[in-house]
């Protein structure tokens, strides 16, 4: 089975944002390796030109060779991403979020998940239904799964990594699971959210 990249895929820029914990997480995740992968992911010239996915295709492409490198890296690019990205918020909007019942609060983290994945340029559009006492999120259009042959498994860590960590940080652990990658089966990716603690990534 082989994936064409979709037009979206084709015609959308990177967020910044992204780029920037890719890099971060390269650096910490390998960093004797940091030197190669900044020829794809030099964060000096994002003031002046943009980044598109063909370009991540490719990191993304090594870092699959690297033995176990690609979920370690993409896991703790997401973290970066949405650690940055609420640290860049008012705490009085930090705040307020908190201070909703649970129920309501789960709403609100899940569309600041959704919006950013698609911020940053992770997914062309991501819908979210409510199944079985769950949360089921698909995901269309992701660069992370832009790939053109089946791979051995699911490369949605990013998406997975960061809606957890979006929760985790407005105090509702949660375990997300990925169902269903489009590079094994399917057109598209599906989590699933559930409450309870989310197993550590090392």
């Amino acid at each position: 089975m082989c994936h064409t990249q979709s037009p979206v895929a084709a015609n959308k820029t990177v967020g910044r944002l992204l780029v920037a914990s890719l890099h971060q997480a390269v650096a910490e995740c390998l960093p004797t390796r940091l030197e190669f992968y900044e020829h794809w992911l030099d964060t000096r010239k994002l003031r002046h030109e943009s980044v598109g996915p063909a370009q991540l295709v490719a990191v993304f492409s090594f870092l699959r060779q690297e033995a176990d490198a690609y979920e370690r890296v993409v896991s703790r690019a997401a973290r970066f991403a949405v650690d940055w990205t609420i640290e860049s918020w008012p705490a009085a909007a930090t705040g307020a979020v908190h201070a909703l019942p649970r129920f309501f609060r789960r709403r609100v983290v899940m569309r600041l998940a959704r919006r950013l994945l698609q911020r940053v340029g992770a997914v062309g559009r991501l819908v979210v239904r409510r199944r079985a006492g769950a949360l089921e999120a698909e995901l269309v259009d992701s660069v992370f799964c832009d790939v053109r042959a089946v791979t051995a498994g699911p490369l949605c860590a990013f998406h997975a990594a960061a809606t957890a960590r979006f929760f985790e940080r407005f105090d509702l652990p949660t375990h997300v699971e990925i169902r269903r990658c489009r590079v094994t089966d399917g057109a598209s990716c599906i989590l699933t959210i559930r409450g309870g603690p989310q197993p550590s990534v090392h």
